[in-house]
């Protein structure tokens, strides 16, 4: 197997994961978003084009077009879930295995002191705390448009947010270094005693043909949703107000080329305590 098939951060921490992102441009000329543009939407995207739509989520109702889009889009996000209990386990012994591959002890040292200095400085600086409030007053913002209150919350949670990412900035740099060079110690050991290490191989293919089930049935409910006439229908009522997007770089795609990839990240992430 070689280090890049299995390169899908076998110990990845979530404070990596918080300062990664990927950033797409616009071109083309805007075209008006589609159905599944509004099914696969995120939530704060979503309610801040139709804030009305927050009160229809909380009471259930989907009798309106807005309300059947709105039930559309909790189905989409139910079949995400479908079978995370078996890409779970199968995360869980996948990483179990990775980590029992021997690397130096100074490799193990320098990884656990930078994961140590990242988590310190994080907590001292209250990174978890803040990052949660601005996300709260996201949405609050979202729900109440016309509240100054909450945007001049958000704006000052904002910018010390800004300010507590740039402290973090060369840390997350040193670690991310550290466990790069740890992991690519480990991929090393792989490739030069396969036949050693097949049951790495096995449980990586076995957690890939999970979330490759996973995969095929959220694209299947996907094409069910917007080819069902309701949800056809209640998207030609609402049409008019639908805002205009920008088709995105190339990058987009590459986006969900690696879901898969991000998604065991997580998982390991959620379900292994296991210490390097």
């Amino acid at each position: 197997m070689s280090e890049k098939s299995l390169s899908v951060g076998a110990a990845m921490d979530p404070e990596l994961f918080a300062a990664l992102g990927l950033c797409a441009g616009y071109t083309f000329a805007p075209r008006k978003y589609s159905l599944k543009n509004l099914l696969e939407m995120e939530d704060d995207k979503f309610y801040k084009q139709y804030p009305e739509g927050t009160e229809i989520a909380k009471s259930g109702k989907n009798d309106t077009a807005l309300g059947k889009i709105i039930e559309g889009r909790k189905q989409y996000k139910q079949a995400h879930r479908y079978n995370a209990e078996e890409i779970s386990a199968k995360a869980k012994i996948w990483k179990e295995k990775f980590d029992t591959v021997e690397i130096s002890q100074e490799l193990r040292n320098e990884y656990a002191k930078q994961k140590d200095l990242l988590q310190t400085i994080a907590k001292e600086n209250n990174f978890t705390s803040t990052n949660e409030s601005y996300s709260r007053l996201i949405q609050e913002a979202i729900q109440k448009p016309e509240d100054t209150s909450v945007k001049e919350s958000l704006r000052e949670t904002g910018s010390r947010l800004n300010g507590i990412r740039e402290k973090l900035a060369g840390v997350i740099d040193d670690y991310y270094n550290a466990f790069k060079n740890m992991t690519h110690a480990k991929y090393k050991k792989i490739a030069e005693n396969p036949t050693k290490h097949l049951d790495i191989t096995d449980a990586y293919n076995e957690l890939e043909s999970a979330i490759a089930k996973r995969n095929t049935y959220v694209s299947s409910k996907l094409f069910e949703l917007t080819n069902e006439e309701s949800l056809k229908k209640s998207y030609d009522e609402i049409k008019g107000s639908i805002p205009k997007e920008r088709l995105k770089y190339a990058a987009i795609w590459a986006l969900s080329l690696g879901a898969a990839s991000a998604l065991i990240k997580f998982i390991v992430n959620k379900t292994s305590n296991t210490a390097e």
